[in-house]
């Protein structure tokens, strides 16, 4: 497996993908979410029938069923998504390497502009969580999803 994404992967090796992601700490950290889910299935990373088509954002995206992976993606979300809240990182690479190689095949860097929480979770929190869904909108995504 490795073989083939060393050689479909050549001539991106160099290539870094730039994407920024901007919203509440918990859209940004849920859209992250999506996006690595995303690029292991597009890249293969994860096999075809261990996802699963949702929709959200008005676009379909891939979801992994493995509920190892699920577990673990949970875990490091929740912390990306307080570390967004107290404004502590403002970038998030995935990089893809070889098992053997250790060399990066591909490489993502996320530039991230995250909200602090609101002091209270009130109705306005809530609109506030429905508004940056608002600013993620789907043409955004789908420009996003070509990206990756």
């Amino acid at each position: 497996r490795e073989r083939e994404m060393s050689s479909q992967s050549a001539s991106r090796q160099a290539t870094r993908n730039e994407i920024t992601l901007k919203g509440s700490a918990e859209i940004v950290a849920e859209f992250f979410g999506y996006s690595i889910n995303s690029i292991l299935y597009q890249r293969g990373i994860y096999p075809e029938e261990s996802f699963t088509r949702v929709t959200k954002y008005d676009v379909g995206l891939l979801v992994t069923t493995d509920e190892g992976l699920k577990a673990y993606l949970d875990q490091v979300l929740r912390h990306i998504a307080e570390w967004l809240t107290l404004q502590k990182i403002q970038k998030l690479v995935v990089a893809i390497t070889g098992v053997e190689s250790r060399q990066v095949l591909e490489r993502w860097v996320f530039n991230v502009e995250g909200e602090p929480a609101p002091a209270s979770s009130s109705s306005a929190a809530s609109s506030a969580a429905s508004s940056s869904v608002a600013m993620v909108g789907s043409k955004p995504v789908e420009e996003i999803r070509k990206e990756i």
